[in-house]
C-alpha cells in the first residue's frame, strides 16, 4: 500500500450564530484562501503603515485638513475649493471628526482615506459574495 501525503488546511474556529449559544465549528480554509488572507493582511498593513510619512503630503490633503481645522477653529465652512469644485462631503466631515480627535500630521490628513479604503475592500467582497457567490468572490 502506498501512503498518500495529506494537503495542508489551516482552521478557522469561529462561534456559531444559531443553535446552541457557544457551539465551536470548525471551517476549513484552503490553502488559496490562507494565500489570499495573508496577502489581504499584508496589503491592509501597508496601508497602514508608515502613514504619516510615506509619501509626502500634497496640496489636495492639505487643504482638506486646513478647511477641517477651520471649522474647528470656529470659521465658517464652504464646501466649495478653490477651483470652484464642490468637497466630498462623505470625506471632509469625518475628516473633521478626526482633526477634532488628532493631533495636526500627516496620520489625521490620511487616515479617512485609508480606513474608508479599507472598508471599500470588505465592502467589495459582500457585495462580490452576494451578487456571484462564493466561489467568484
Amino acid at each position: 500500500m502506498q501512503r498518500v501525503a495529506a494537503k495542508p488546511q489551516f482552521y478557522v474556529v469561529f462561534i456559531a450564530s444559531g443553535g446552541r449559544a457557544g457551539a465551536v465549528k470548525r471551517a476549513k480554509l484552503s490553502l488559496y484562501g490562507a494565500f489570499i488572507l495573508g496577502i489581504f493582511s499584508l496589503g491592509v498593513g501597508f496601508r497602514f503603515w508608515e502613514l504619516d510619512t510615506i509619501p509626502r503630503i500634497n496640496g489636495d490633503e492639505a487643504w482638506i485638513g486646513w478647511k477641517a481645522n477651520r471649522f474647528l477653529a470656529g470659521e465658517g465652512l464652504d464646501f466649495q475649493s478653490n477651483s470652484a469644485i464642490l468637497s466630498n462631503p462623505f470625506f471632509l466631515m469625518p475628516s473633521i471628526v478626526v482633526h477634532g480627535l488628532l493631533p495636526p500630521g500627516g496620520t489625521a490628513l490620511r487616515i479617512v482615506a485609508a480606513v474608508s479604503g479599507v472598508l471599500a475592500l470588505v465592502a467589495n467582497l459582500l457585495l462580490g459574495r452576494w451578487a456571484l457567490g462564493s466561489v467568484f468572490a
